[in-house]
């Protein structure tokens, strides 16, 4: 009986960027068509979850077209990115989240615009956010997908063993959330 092969969550062979100790995950948020139709969701909701302050994160919400490599995003797609943490596990709270700060649009000067990428050493457990498209139509003439795609990796001057990084990295996760996947139209019909 041929069992299923586990494969190492560390990278394996030369990487495309970075070095060679670097984890990824990537999620579709909004799914847009060029053309016209109706929809009834126009955003979509995440998680990224943080274990360890030793890991620099990096996410980068762009647009991923079906058959070319980049499209310019209309004004009207907006993201909203705010911190959670995590009250205490034994005492007051017992372990719930939190909401801290609103990271995007504010208090940074970063835009809300997409795209965008928005990176840091976090004490933070999660970053939870929303990507927003116009609702009367995407504007957007080109098929593809809005996506998440963020990075961890040690932070700089931590040399974390293999074996404690192949466990942060399990602890790492972007995770789609209400409304992720929802499908717009460039043109909306009433």
């Amino acid at each position: 009986m041929n069992q299923p092969v586990k494969t190492s969550i560390l990278p394996q062979g030369p990487p495309a960027q970075g070095g060679d100790r670097r984890y990824v995950q990537t999620v579709p948020l909004i799914r847009n068509f060029a053309g016209a139709g109706s929809y009834s969701l126009a955003a979509g909701e995440f998680e990224i979850t943080h274990p360890s302050t030793r890991l620099y994160a990096c996410a980068t919400f762009g647009f991923l077209p079906d058959a070319q490599e980049d499209a310019v995003i209309p004004a009207g797609w907006t993201l909203q990115l705010d911190a959670w943490a995590k009250t205490d596990s034994k005492g007051f709270g017992l372990g719930r989240r939190v909401r801290g700060n609103q990271i995007i649009p504010g208090p940074f000067t970063l835009p809300n615009q997409l795209p965008l990428s928005y990176e840091a050493i976090t004490g933070v457990d999660q970053w939870r956010g929303r990507v927003t498209v116009p609702g009367a139509g995407s504007a957007l003439a080109v098929t593809g997908y809005l996506i998440a795609t963020v990075t961890w990796e040690p932070a700089p001057g931590d040399n974390i063993p293999d074996e404690q990084l192949r466990k942060l990295f399990e602890a790492c996760r972007v995770t789609p959330g209400a409304g992720a996947g929802a499908t717009v139209f460039e043109t909306f019909i009433p």
